[in-house]
């Protein structure tokens, strides 16, 4: 008798879909709460289970390479399952490229970051960040809100398309496929943050995405910086006050930055199991498993073919503007490169936003021992002086 495959993955990645889509009636499924506990705890314990890594599957970001570059997870297109690749888009699938080969089956993209609106509070929708703020003062000035425009200032994630504003490529350039982020890019971004946290006391320091979240759904922050993850939630809590935009050009449009969730098999997954990790996929990959992605969690459908039907699945109809214009955002995104380094340069970036960093330390200083450790993965993260 052929084994059950175990799953393993986010709670936030299918939601409440596990029962209606089936997945549960022909694979064990573990949930993990958090990000964190997913990449730092369950998987790590999962794998050093020898019963367990021989039926794991994983399904997330391709951030599992920063983190996982050893013989954790077998090629994708190294496994029997391979010939499923021709079922996915092509770029999609390019976001899992390592070592020239693609390591994860992709099932949905998204993890784009996007502007939050609420209508209630405002019926801007700026194209610039000198409008953004603009209407942000009026709002302070005004006495009517605290924190007009608020995000989460812990998770450098969320910097990432005003880096690509002021002017770095984050690996988009074909001419500099291997450079990310520049020092005058950053230097940018670290007056402007200065200046908007310190100075100004516009923008909240070191807060969680919770934090971000609730202002909005709260209706006590007009603009929010979060990512697609976060739509059904905003739309449950604001209805149809809830607008969605495209993060707000600098020197150049912000471009966000995109990623899949790939499905990843160990690499000693045991033969008997392939049935049911091919059940799976084929399930996740299903016409109307993808089409309930885009109309109930905002994901973009992987299978080729579907990413035009998302404006006529969409809850509201074809005509929902949130869903078409997050999936233009999306289309329009970087893809994130499946770099070790990637995850460093996060732990580089967090440093410089720790409370009181910016404005304690000679910026130049700053600046020239961040450039360093994003380039080399050994050294250690702290980068204040």
């Amino acid at each position: 008798m052929d084994a059950r495959a175990c799953v393993l993955t986010l709670q936030s990645t299918f939601g409440d879909r596990l029962g209606p889509w089936g997945l549960e009636a022909i694979a064990d499924v573990r949930l993990s709460p958090a990000m964190h506990d997913l990449y730092m705890e369950d998987f790590p314990r999962a794998f050093a289970d020898p019963e367990l890594r021989r039926r794991l599957v994983v399904i997330g970001p391709n951030d599992y390479f920063y983190k996982w570059r050893g013989d954790e997870l077998a090629f994708f297109e190294d496994t029997p399952l391979a010939p499923m690749l021709e079922l996915v888009e092509p770029r999609y699938a390019a976001g899992a490229v390592l070592e020239g080969k693609v390591s994860g089956l992709p099932l949905g993209g998204g993890n784009h970051q996007l502007l939050f609106i609420n209508r209630s509070l405002t019926e801007v929708v700026p194209e610039s960040f000198d409008e953004l703020m603009a209407e942000a003062w009026r709002l302070r000035n005004d006495n009517v809100l605290l924190w007009p425009f608020v995000y989460p200032t812990n998770a450098c994630y969320f910097t990432l398309p005003l880096l690509y504003g002021l002017g770095a490529p984050l690996w988009s350039d074909p001419e500099r496929p291997d450079v990310g982020i520049t020092r005058k890019a950053l230097r940018a971004l670290l007056e402007m943050h200065r200046a908007l946290m310190y100075d100004d006391i516009m923008l909240p320091v070191k807060w969680e995405q919770y934090h971000a979240v609730a202002e909005l759904q709260t209706r006590r922050a007009a603009f929010c910086f979060g990512g697609d993850w976060d739509i059904r939630s905003h739309q449950q809590a604001l209805g149809d006050d809830l607008v969605i935009a495209p993060i707000p050009a600098l020197t150049r449009p912000c471009r966000s930055t995109a990623s899949c969730s790939y499905l990843y098999v160990s690499a000693e997954l045991d033969p008997a199991c392939l049935g049911s990790v091919r059940q799976v996929a084929e399930l996740l990959l299903s016409e109307p498993v993808q089409l309930s992605m885009a109309r109930d969690l905002y994901r973009n459908p992987a299978r080729v073919g579907m990413a035009e039907q998302m404006a006529s699945v969409a809850p509201a109809g074809p005509e929902d503007p949130n869903l078409r214009q997050s999936r233009e955002v999306f289309e329009s995104a970087v893809f994130l490169p499946p770099y070790r380094i990637l995850s460093h340069i996060y732990h580089v970036l967090a440093d410089l936003f720790e409370p009181g960093v910016m404005v304690r330390y000679q910026l130049a200083e700053l600046l020239d021992r961040a450039m360093e450790k994003m380039q080399d993965v050994d050294s250690p993260i702290t980068i204040r002086p």
